[in-house]
């Protein structure tokens, strides 16, 4: 091709010829040579958008990605939190009901106290002393550590493993001073009328049958109609006529004691009835072989008199 076909061709344009395959007739376009130029510009500032749109796609999808990593750490932190926060609360729960428990046994460790200081007389347990009081107290500046929950529930447990061992002396002391308090109740201790002595325990002669005898009790001489109490707490085992000791009442009460009470006008108590130191039980009279109104007093030991005066108080009354 000749140069000035070549320039003929570029003023001209460019044809474009399509051929169907389906065998109908070809079609022919002319294109020009500025048409062609903006569309292979347009061509290729598209391709150019393309790719910036894709590298703009790239960057914030790897921004994405990025966000997406941060947001499942953060889920997971947040969940080890609540785990952490409710293995605390679970803790705390823990310590409340161990401190409560450890609360009423230190409530009933007290009662118990209390109550053995008033059967040994006293109104009440000492009371700690102003330094002792305050032990164990913070000051302005304490706070919760971070494991102060599992420390405070293991100082319950500590002092709770302890309290079995003291409720256990403490029962054994109760134990003991019920029955010191039992016995010391049990034991005869008062006069049983107000009177004037008139005989003691000992070998005598009788006033009535003129025989040298053992005067196994002492006598204490009283108006008809005086009370005469129980010198213990016991049980009636005898309340009758009791052969020349008349009208009498004799008290068992238990570890080997028994007291007589003889020569009553009137009987107050019947047998099996329970008594207690102080309580009336019949009146002074003079029945049985008597001389006058008096009350005659024994105590037996494991079945024999002894001397009533061991168990007596200095004078005769109650």
């Amino acid at each position: 091709m000749s140069s000035h076909s070549k320039r003929s061709l570029r003023r001209s344009g460019y044809q474009v010829l399509v051929m169907p395959d389906d065998g109908r007739p070809a079609r022919r376009w002319a294109v020009s040579p500025a048409l062609l130029r903006w569309g292979v510009a347009l061509l290729a500032a598209n391709i150019a958008l393309i790719a910036c749109l894709f590298l703009v796609a790239g960057v914030r999808g790897a921004r994405l990605a990025q966000r997406t990593q941060e947001l499942h750490l953060l889920q997971q932190e947040h969940a080890a939190l609540l785990a952490a926060a409710a293995e605390r609360q679970e803790q705390l729960q823990r310590l409340a009901a161990e401190a409560e428990e450890l609360a009423l046994r230190l409530a009933e460790l007290e009662r118990m106290s209390d109550e053995i200081w008033r059967l040994l007389g006293y109104e009440g347990s000492p009371t700690l002393s102003a330094g002792e009081e305050d032990l164990g107290r913070g000051g302005p500046d304490d706070g919760f550590e971070e494991d102060v929950a599992a420390a405070t529930l293991a100082t319950v447990r500590l002092v709770a493993s302890g309290l079995p061992a003291r409720f256990q002396e403490l029962e054994e002391l109760r134990a003991s001073v019920l029955a010191r308090n039992h016995r010391i109740a049990h034991t005869p201790s008062i006069w049983p009328v107000e009177g004037r002595v008139t005989s003691e325990y000992g070998m005598r002669q009788h006033p009535i049958t003129g025989r040298v005898q053992l005067h196994a009790g002492i006598d204490v001489a009283a108006p008809v109609g005086t009370p005469v109490y129980a010198t213990a707490d016991g049980t009636v085992v005898f309340a009758g006529e009791h052969g020349g000791y008349g009208l009498t009442v004799i008290i068992d009460h238990g570890y080997g004691i028994q007291t007589l009470y003889a020569h009553n006008s009137r009987l107050l108590v019947k047998e099996g009835d329970e008594v207690v130191r102080g309580q009336p039980i019949a009146e002074v009279g003079s029945t049985g072989l008597s001389t006058g109104p008096h009350v005659h007093y024994e105590v037996h030991v494991n079945g024999e008199p002894v001397n009533p005066r061991a168990y007596l108080p200095g004078r005769t009354s109650r």
